[in-house]
This record gives structure tokens, sequence and C-alpha cells, in this order.
């Protein structure tokens, strides 16, 4: 087993921006991630892009198991549990 710790953050649209107030959703707009050791660095633009760069990183570094940490993850949890419902 191939363990790797990450740090992650998720950016997203507030209700004040123009694509809450043309979509009414607040979501993921840009995400980012990076190993303890600053090997792996990832970043995408959306949700889906966040989950599939674990595969990425498993195909590209062998990594299976991944623990990430996020400092808000009471807020970007929710995007995280709305993705997976």
């Amino acid at each position: 087993m191939n363990k790797k710790t990450f740090f992650g953050d998720f950016e997203t649209y507030t209700i004040g921006s123009q694509y809450y107030q043309e979509n009414k959703d607040t979501s993921v707009y840009l995400w980012g991630l990076k190993s303890q050791d600053g090997e792996i660095q990832h970043y995408g633009f959306d949700i889906k892009s966040f989950f599939n760069s674990f595969k990425k990183i498993y195909k590209e570094n062998g990594v299976n198991n991944f623990v990430v940490y996020f400092h808000n993850l009471d807020y970007d949890g929710v995007f995280i549990y709305k993705a997976l419902e």
C-alpha cells in the first residue's frame, strides 16, 4: 500500500458573484491538492476533476491510499458531500 498525505483547498463562487446570480448555485470553480512532501501537485476547475485527480495520481505515482486535510473542512466538505450524493 502506497500512502500519501495531501492538503487540499477549494475556491467557490459566492452569493454575490455574477455566476451565482446567473445560476443560483454555489459551486467549486478552482481546487488545489498538494502532497505533504511537495512531490505531487494537482489543480482543477470543478469538483468532478477533483475526484478524477485521485485516479490520475494513482496511475502516475502508484499512490492508492490518500489522506487529504482541509483547513476549512466544515465548508469545503459540503461540496465533497454534495458531489457524492
